[in-house]
């Protein structure tokens, strides 16, 4: 064997341990979004925004699909009768919060799991302390991912100073899966449109609008074919763009 071959196999070998825990990876067939995915809800008031992610919740429990341990709901809406509706239907442990205290939770529960994955991995011995502030029993997952619904979400994607720049760059290192609803494609900056995993286009906004958006994607279809498309969106569903399998979809 030669001497390159041999490093490449140590490569091979060391770097592709746990890597499937890391990676933006398929759920299932009937689940519209991927692990360790950043994904962007695109829609007017009341277009069901935040209802289609609910949804892919619901769906997610009623498969029985165990690897997310906790659903963060942020929002700084007091009464929310869609949530308030439809949390029952999930059985993810649910913590809402607002945008005024994510930023320390997610920082601390980033922290937690952290410590989880050395217990896990050997690395620490094993603290059963630990598991309520993770809304886990034991430690049969090998990592835990975290769901995090943001409604409302443009001003923290403005701001460049927001910590969520850096972790929204990080998510398949945090094993960590965000949806963010908005209603203007330009409030997100620039240097994140090229994080998004999926975009979730809702019916509503003017040819001139949806050619703004689609001039900023990369998709393999002509804007003619796609405003078609986005036209015959009925009402209540959306146009699911997916940007790492590059596909483009009604829901």
């Amino acid at each position: 064997m030669t001497i390159n071959a041999y490093v490449d196999n140590i490569l091979n070998e060391e770097l592709n341990k746990n890597t499937s825990n890391k990676l933006i990876n398929y759920i299932d067939k009937d689940i519209d979004f991927k692990y360790n995915s950043f994904n962007i809800c695109i829609g007017k008031q009341s277009t069901g925004k935040t209802t289609s992610v609910l949804k892919e919740l619901i769906k997610l429990s009623l498969k029985g699909i165990n690897t997310y341990h906790l659903i963060i709901y942020v929002s700084n809406n007091s009464s929310d009768d869609t949530f308030n509706n439809l949390y029952k239907y999930i059985n993810i442990p649910i913590v809402k919060t607002d945008y005024e205290h994510i930023d320390k939770q997610f920082e601390n529960l980033m922290k937690l799991k952290d410590e989880y994955n050395k217990m896990v991995d050997g690395q620490i011995t094993k603290n059963k302390d630990i598991l309520p502030y993770l809304y886990v029993k034991d430690f049969k997952l090998k990592r835990l991912h975290t769901f995090i619904l943001m409604d409302d979400a443009a001003f923290v994607l403005k701001n460049e100073k927001s910590k969520w720049f850096k972790w929204l760059c990080q998510l398949r290192h945090l094993n960590t899966t965000v949806f963010m609803c908005i209603q203007i494609w330009k409030s997100i900056n620039p240097s994140l449109k090229t994080q998004i995993t999926s975009i979730h286009l809702f019916p509503g906004y003017s040819r001139q609008q949806v050619n703004y958006i689609y001039n900023q994607i990369c998709v393999d279809m002509k804007f003619e074919e796609f405003y078609d498309l986005y036209i015959s969106i009925p009402q209540r569903h959306k146009l699911i763009i997916d940007l790492v399998d590059t596909t483009i979809r009604i829901d």
